[in-house]
């Protein structure tokens, strides 16, 4: 499985729900009548949320108080299998937000550096992360030390920054500011990949890439930064290019946007598999159907895999990869070099298992079967659509050329 390391400043988002029917006739400000209090993991915390529900082994370093909001975050991280190293500070960050829409933004927070030892940096050594995420939301754990510390691992770190902290991240494979924190960078950058709301985003490297937003409707965008951040990270880590990284991470913050609060991608990972090397009808079916159950995950034979499998392919991994990812109901594509996708499902773990019709619990790989039974994965199958397979389609092209042959 992947690791990737999160440092950062940890935060409480506290939203506190109800109905505004009054005027308060002490100060000519509204009544909330208060119906529900909701507490979600913020800042860098919601980063290192996300990356959990990406399936990616994940650890936290920052600060929380010896309080009752570090307790939640504590145990919240528990929950979520998320792993690393808290260190101790007078006071945990506490935002709570008041109203739906909001009415009103209560900060309760330590502003003062916090010295990282060589402690932290061994930690992370020890880790051995494939990726550093640094998110700074300038409540005093990012600092300029750290940074140089952090750059001397060698491993590659992207940043979500706070220019207000006037750090200059130069050397870091990425920064990835909004659009007015785009203007106030201080440093040289390689990637920038500036967020710009409701017009999408733009990626600029060696190219300039204009990423028109893919969000219907916007509801709230608290926390949508750090789902661009940890969903670019995702994309990384996993062999994509910074381009269709990009492309990715904008896809996942239409979907956050359109939820209430500090929102993260919950949906429930869904797996299939395949050559899919003429696409067809039946293809579409499943892949459509799986998509219904939640974020759609397809592994994909490579090359190699197909040859050892089947035959020589039709059309190279690329190519299928291409196709498949230009379908609006696949999320994320990965190419697998084994005969079948068994270290794929280890390093995802899947929360459902998509097969066609065609096959049972008895008859799909059972391999596969046991891994993925092993820590409760569902299995579902698919409606078969009955004459549609790749084997046809060849045998009619085949057909139908020795027909044109003998007319001729």
């Amino acid at each position: 499985m992947n690791k990737i390391a999160v440092v950062g400043d940890v935060i409480l988002d506290r939203y506190i729900y109800g109905e505004v029917n009054r005027i308060n006739p002490e100060a000519m400000v509204p009544i909330l009548d208060m119906k529900e209090q909701v507490d979600c993991l913020g800042g860098a915390a919601n980063v290192a949320n996300n990356l959990r529900n990406f399936k990616i082994d994940t650890y936290l370093f920052g600060y929380i108080g010896n309080d009752n909001m570090g307790k939640i975050i504590k145990q919240k991280l528990k929950e979520k299998g998320i792993k690393g190293r808290l260190f101790k500070t007078e006071r945990t960050t506490l935002k709570t937000r008041f109203g739906n829409p909001q009415i009103l933004r209560v900060d309760c927070e330590e502003k003062v550096s916090k010295t990282f030892d060589n402690e932290i940096i061994e930690d992370i050594k020890k880790t051995k992360p494939d990726l550093i995420i640094i998110s700074d939301y300038a409540k005093g754990v990012i600092t300029q030390n750290l940074f140089e510390e952090l750059k001397k691992l060698k491993i590659k770190i992207i940043v979500d920054p706070k220019p207000k902290n006037k750090i200059d991240y130069s050397g870091c494979y990425l920064i990835a500011p909004n659009l007015k924190e785009s203007k106030e960078l201080v440093g040289q950058y390689k990637n920038i990949l500036i967020t710009k709301g409701k017009e999408g985003m733009s990626l600029i490297g060696e190219r300039r890439i204009d990423i028109p937003t893919e969000a219907k409707e916007v509801y709230d965008v608290i926390g949508a930064g750090d789902t661009v951040i940890a969903a670019l990270a995702v994309k990384l880590v996993r062999g994509e290019n910074l381009e269709k990284a990009a492309i990715f991470a904008n896809k996942m913050a239409s979907i956050v946007v359109s939820k209430k609060g500090t929102s993260v991608i919950d949906e429930k990972i869904v797996f299939t598999n395949g050559c899919f090397d003429i696409l067809h009808v039946g293809h579409i079916s499943c892949l459509r159907e799986a998509k219904k159950l939640g974020y759609l995950i397809v592994g994909l034979n490579s090359d190699n895999s197909v040859r050892k499998i089947k035959r020589e392919p039709i059309n190279s991994e690329e190519d299928r990869k291409q196709i498949l990812e230009s379908l609006g109901f696949v999320d994320e594509v990965i190419i697998f070099d084994e005969k079948n996708p068994i270290n794929l499902i280890k390093k995802i773990k899947p929360d459902v298992y998509i097969k066609g019709g065609d096959y049972t619990t008895d008859t799909i790989n059972q391999d596969e079967r046991k891994i993925i039974e092993g820590y409760g994965c569902q299995i579902k199958f698919t409606p078969m659509i009955k004459e549609k397979s790749t084997t046809k389609i060849i045998n009619k092209i085949k057909k139908n050329n020795e027909k044109s042959k003998n007319i001729q």
